[in-house]
């Protein structure tokens, strides 16, 4: 209808332009276009029926959240929808039934839900109440509303809710993104060439380079004869030497031999280039020489040796020997004669003479007679003491003593020369 009032003008203003009645065309030109904003505000107003609204008052400023509960918050988990509309990004819905985002179609067919049935609306019932699906292009008297649409993290269609009157939109047809190709898993193969472990992506895998069997890249070892010792040893096959090695193992053969064990006495099988004259011997009648104990006299132990060597010096089959000894000694710093283990002795502190330890006598020098003195000339000359009666008294009776020594000496000083001489 629009439309045709614009042409309808148009023709009132060609009218106008060859008649003289121009006021009347002009008025008719205002009254015309007064009827077609009627029209159109009659177009909108049936667009956004406040009583087909799933939510009333619509999302224009994100609050679903604020308003999804109730029957509300069932309609949107039937339909997959997030109340807080997280990732929701701007969009449209229009009559052609394409869901877009921009320029691009991200769906097809689309249908919108409300409260009341409308021409070629079908009924779906949810939590036990019934609502009504209508394809766009019978629903909507616009063109295209204004919604918010989710897309997926590739960008394929998931839901998509009209700003006006917060109904929700279902597609049967969403358009589907097809994700791009993984990146390429990375391995870690052997590269048989040069035997390394390396790591490349999966479709970088040739097995005619690579092997997925890193055992392949591990060292091999291989046995060889070594030309220089003459033994079998094994190394890594890249370490092989023409020149030193050889693959040949006979060329290392070891010979083995019996000998007599010198030590354990025992007959024991060894190789060839192990055998040492020090501790064996190829005369196996070693072996069965007759072991026995016996005291080495040098050490004080008990040791096992042939039977034939007890016959020396320094081993004795006397156990006795190898026993502790108590020996008496003096010890010089006490003079104490002591007695300890024969072992523990020191000449420095010990001495085997006893008579070490006996105290050797001092000369006694012979008291003075009182009043006389010793002179070392003149000899020892004696002095009456110049005193009293008592004192005089007392120095006669120890003047008498002396006399009487004095003979008495005297006599046996002549018996004895008498007795000499034979008289």
């Amino acid at each position: 209808m629009a439309i045709r009032g614009l042409q309808l003008i148009n023709r009132y203003i060609a009218y106008a332009k060859s008649n003289v009645a121009l006021i009347v065309a002009v008025f008719g030109l205002f009254m015309l276009t007064m009827s077609a904003v009627g029209f159109t505000n009659h177009q909108n107003a049936q667009a956004s029926n406040p009583d087909n609204d799933i939510v009333r008052g619509g999302i224009y400023a994100r609050d679903l959240a604020a308003k999804c509960h109730g029957d509300v918050k069932t309609i949107m988990d039937h339909y997959w929808i997030d109340c807080n509309l997280m990732g929701a990004v701007d969009g449209r819905v229009c009559r052609d039934g394409n869901v877009y985002v921009g320029d691009r179609v991200v769906a097809r067919d689309a249908n919108s839900i409300g409260r009341l049935p409308k021409q070629g609306s079908h009924p779906v019932s949810i939590g036990g109440h019934t609502y009504h699906e209508t394809a766009t292009r019978d629903a909507f008297l616009q063109e295209c509303l204004n919604a918010f649409v989710k897309l997926d993290q590739h960008g394929s269609f998931q839901y998509a809710i009209l700003k006006d009157c917060g109904n929700p939109i279902y597609s049967p047809s969403p358009v589907v993104v097809t994700p791009p190709p993984p990146e390429p898993k990375v391995i870690e193969v052997c590269r048989v060439a040069d035997k390394k472990v390396i790591s490349i992506k999966e479709n970088e895998y040739d097995a005619n380079i690579h092997s997925k069997n890193l055992a392949d890249c591990d060292e091999v070892l291989i046995q060889v004869c070594n030309l220089i010792t003459d033994t079998i040893r094994t190394i890594e096959e890249d370490d092989f030497d023409a020149d030193y090695h050889t693959k040949d193992l006979d060329r290392c053969v070891e010979v083995p031999i019996k000998v007599c064990d010198l030590v354990t006495k025992t007959v024991k099988t060894i190789d060839d280039d192990k055998f040492r004259p020090r501790y064996h011997t190829k005369d196996l009648s070693r072996c069965d020489e007759k072991m026995v104990q016996a005291c080495d006299i040098e050490t004080g132990q008990i040791v096992t040796v042939t039977e034939d060597r007890t016959k020396l010096t320094r081993f004795s089959t006397n156990f006795a020997d190898c026993e502790s000894k108590d020996v008496t000694v003096c010890n010089l710093s006490t003079k104490q004669i002591i007695t300890i283990d024969e072992d523990d002795f020191d000449a420095s502190i010990h001495s085997y003479d006893q008579d070490d330890c006996t105290e050797t006598e001092q000369p006694v020098s012979q008291p003075q007679p009182i009043g006389c003195v010793e002179n070392p000339k003149a000899g020892v000359t004696c002095e009456l003491p110049k005193t009293g009666p008592a004192d005089f008294l007392t120095g006669g009776i120890g003047m008498a003593s002396l006399a009487f020594a004095g003979s008495y000496y005297s006599g046996s000083r002549r018996d004895l020369l008498n007795a000499l001489l034979g008289r």
